[in-house]
This record gives C-alpha cells, sequence and structure tokens, in this order.
C-alpha cells in the first residue's frame, strides 16, 4: 500500500490526475492473497477474501486486472517445455478517462487499425462442419508517460 500510495502521489504530483486502473502480476496478486498486512485491511469486509476488486478499493481505484497470460520460453525442437508470465513482478498504475476524449491525458490507448473483425469462413469435411477465423488489428500507444508508474517488484514490496 505505501508503494501504491508512492506511485500514485507521483502521477498525481507529475501527471495531474488520480490514477484509477492497475495491472497487477499473477505472483505479485498471490503476494498480496497470503500477506497478513492485507488480511488485516480487509479483516471487517463482508468478503474476508482479497480479489481484484478488494484490491481496488484499497488501493482507492477503479479497478485492479490481475495479468495471468504466459508464454512457452523453450526454443523450438527442445522436447522439455518451460512457460514464464508476461507480467513477471511488476505492477503497473495509470490513469484513463472513462471513454476517449481529445485534449484529455491517459497513459495510453488501443487503437484499431482498419475494419472492426474480418471473418472468414470455408468448410472443413475433415472437421466435420465449418471452420470459422475472425481476426482484427490494433495497435497500443502511451499517450501520456505521467500519468502511470511501474512498481518494479510487487513481492519484494509485500
Amino acid at each position: 500500500l505505501a508503494d501504491v500510495l508512492t506511485m500514485t502521489s507521483l502521477i498525481l504530483q507529475n501527471g495531474h490526475v488520480m490514477p484509477n486502473r492497475a495491472v497487477l502480476a499473477w505472483d505479485g496478486f498471490k503476494v498480496l492473497k497470503t500477506n497478513t498486512s492485507t488480511a488485516d485491511a480487509i479483516k471487517y469486509v463482508e468478503r474476508k477474501i482479497v480479489t481484484p476488486e478488494i484490491i481496488a478499493s484499497l488501493w482507492d481505484l477503479d479497478k485492479v486486472i490481475i495479468g495471468k497470460a504466459s508464454y512457452v520460453t523453450t526454443k523450438e525442437g527442445v522436447s522439455t517445455i518451460a512457460s514464464s508470465f508476461i507480467w513477471s513482478d511488476k505492477c503497473l498504475i495509470y490513469y484513463v478517462p472513462q471513454s476517449p476524449k481529445l485534449k484529455t491525458p491517459s497513459a495510453g490507448y488501443t487503437l484499431q487499425i482498419g475494419e472492426k473483425r474480418k471473418t472468414k469462413k470455408w468448410p472443413d469435411p475433415d472437421f466435420g462442419g465449418d471452420r470459422i477465423e475472425v481476426s482484427t488489428l490494433f495497435t497500443s500507444i502511451i499517450v501520456a508517460t505521467a500519468a502511470g508508474a511501474i512498481i518494479a517488484s510487487i513481492t519484494a514490496a509485500a
């Protein structure tokens, strides 16, 4: 909580906005779930279970997203498969407006490129029906670096 308050102050001071979201690594979330300080902070709430919603409330944010995505780290051709989380032990705290607006600060936006979705459908007798492929193109851009901050190691802080 002290680290989050420090980052919130930094964003308020430099970005002039109050952060309203966070992305927390799965490993960091596990630490918060088992941390006695977190348990003490929520011992009088209705569900004494640490959830992303409870963390958001503790940190005075609208939403906390838990980064659970992983990827295969093994080189091609190796028989033993190893994987790793994309969001190692970091936590990103940031501000985004409820809806995008011109001349409104935001840590970033995701922009869609071209059509909303492209859909392809073709018969596949081996599958026993039709195959459907849906694709979309998008890119993420950082707009205001002062509207976000990263806590480098949530596991060490907890």
